[in-house]
């Protein structure tokens, strides 16, 4: 199969890394790798360990009923996504307004927002995969706590860099192993809504809900 699923793209996105980032996997290289059995949510590192869990589509309000960063906005400015944590994966600094990250696997969620495309639905789930990588390899090359990258914000703005330097090649890479990126399928169906417009100030939300 040429068509990039959620399993796949995480799957070619991961070897691209190790490979030092110079060529991306063929579909029949990957094909070798798939699980059929597998739940396509769940995100692996490139020895088919779990490492968190990705839910593209989600609604905003849904991701973001208890608390908005206010500097999420201007991350994502020049993208068509937005990516956050699962509310049950955060906790409040003691005495301040920041968010940390709990141990163990995170749950993301890709907020969509209006004109969103199949590449942008791509760069959001290798941005998802690299940044539980990132998380996983903190965590086994630290031992204290206090070592480790926990900050949220701050872990979405890098891997959010890192995931753009690299995007645009990986992109080429796919296209030059004969993968379809003009037919990508990361969702099935629709979001559950766009984001179409948010006031920060007052972390008010404006959805265009989709007709399934």
């Amino acid at each position: 199969m040429r068509t990039l699923n959620k399993q796949r793209a995480g799957k070619a996105w991961n070897l691209y890394r190790v490979s030092t980032r110079s060529k991306a996997p063929s579909p029949a290289e990957v094909s070798k790798l798939d699980n059929v059995l597998g739940r396509p949510d769940v995100l692996c590192d490139e020895n088919g360990l779990r490492i968190g869990r990705c839910t593209i589509g989600s609604s905003f309000s849904d991701v973001f009923h208890e608390h908005f960063p206010s500097h999420l906005l201007e991350i994502f400015a020049q993208e068509r996504y937005l990516l956050w944590y699962d509310p049950r994966c955060l906790y409040f600094r003691l005495g301040g307004e920041e968010q940390d990250i709990r141990d163990g696997p995170v749950h993301l969620h890709i907020v969509l927002k209006e004109g969103y495309s199949g590449t942008d639905q791509l760069k959001a789930w290798c941005h998802a995969v690299e940044l539980c990588s990132t998380l996983a390899l903190s965590a086994r090359e630290t031992s204290k706590s206090e070592d480790k990258l926990f900050g949220a914000l701050d872990v979405i703005n890098t891997t959010l860099q890192s995931t753009s330097l690299e995007f645009p090649n990986f992109f080429k890479c796919l296209r030059e192993a004969g993968w379809n990126v003009d037919d990508i399928v990361i969702m099935a169906g629709s979001p559950r809504s766009i984001l179409v417009g948010i006031e920060p100030k007052d972390e008010i939300d404006r959805e265009y809900k989709k007709l399934r």
